[in-house]
């Protein structure tokens, strides 16, 4: 295994690509064809045989390789999820095994996929039988994920898709996405929703976001995505999502893990304000300079953002 560092053409912190190869040549042509758009053939790349690197001054526990495909273990869903969006050395179609909750999965651009039947903090596979997405090959990484799951919790393979709902009409770029949230669990039905989106991975993705969002619910499981739009006769309430005006921002890779960065360290800094949430406390100096730290990291990570906008502009 090889540790192939390519540096970030926006400035930020690096890439690295654990890699399979008989060569520190073929090591870099890997990660150069890994990471794509990324990288131009001019960046420059480091390549460390990984027998040479010492695992103490890594960031990060390195992943191993199963069929060439990097496996990265977490001790609970929720912090894979979280690494996913901060991590350098986690990329598209890398497999996520969370082995005390039997989760398995892989990260489809910036969205951790489960593919067990418990999925955890991850979101759901809303399409098993469609895997190329984008022109991208997440089987693969699909079958290494299956692989390590227990045997008495391996999915079994998916049901047939059933008829299309009563009461729905085939509508060109129109899904109804079927979501259940935490009232499940109170014997509540599930919501229904009806967005606009070009295939049923995206339409579950959009759905469930707007589910998550306007419930303020993030315990949500994707029943059922089906082609079409409700008629008159259909027999449930749904929302209707279509529309409603918005506009697409395509954001880089490096531009959502820096929004995750952002996101977290905000996170950080409101866990400290709570545990201090007291009627005429007063800061230690001690703890007013550690909220200064977090504003001052919170301000360097915007600016940062704003400073790669500004460039890709």
């Amino acid at each position: 295994m090889w540790k192939v560092t390519i540096p970030s053409p926006y400035g930020g912190e690096p890439s690295i690509y654990w890699v399979a190869a008989d060569s520190a040549a073929e090591a870099e042509t890997t990660a150069r064809h890994q990471a794509g758009d990324g990288i131009t053939a001019q960046s420059p790349v480091r390549v460390e045989h990984a027998d040479t690197v010492d695992p103490v001054d890594e960031v990060w526990p390195r992943p191993r390789l199963v069929d060439g495909i990097r496996v990265f273990t977490f001790d609970d869903s929720r912090t894979a999820y979280d690494q996913t969006q901060v991590r350098d050395d986690l990329h598209d179609g890398d497999v996520l095994h969370i082995p005390s909750e039997n989760v398995a999965g892989f990260l489809m651009r910036a969205w951790p996929i489960a593919v067990s039947p418990n999925r955890g903090a991850l979101h759901g596979l809303a399409d098993p039988d469609d895997l190329v997405i984008d022109g991208i090959d997440y089987r693969p990484s699909a079958r290494v994920a299956q692989a390590l799951l227990d045997p008495p919790e391996a999915p079994s393979p998916p049901p047939a898709r059933p008829p299309l709902t009563r009461g729905l009409r085939q509508a060109a770029g129109t899904w109804t996405v079927t979501i259940a949230g935490s009232e499940r669990h109170d014997g509540e039905g599930p919501y229904i929703w009806v967005v606009d989106a070009p295939d049923a991975t995206t339409a579950a993705a959009v759905a469930e976001s707007h589910h998550q969002t306007s419930q303020e619910d993030a315990d949500t499981v994707v029943r059922s995505v089906e082609p079409g739009a409700p008629t008159a006769d259909y027999p449930w309430a749904y929302n209707d999502l279509r529309g409603i005006p918005s506009r697409t921002v395509v954001l880089a890779p490096e531009h959502i893990r820096q929004l995750a960065r952002i996101r977290l360290a905000c996170k950080r800094r409101d866990r400290f304000l709570d545990s201090i949430d007291i009627p005429g406390y007063i800061f230690t100096d001690a703890e007013a300079d550690d909220l200064t730290d977090m504003n001052e990291h919170i301000v360097t990570l915007v600016r940062q953002l704003i400073d790669e906008f500004s460039t890709d502009a």
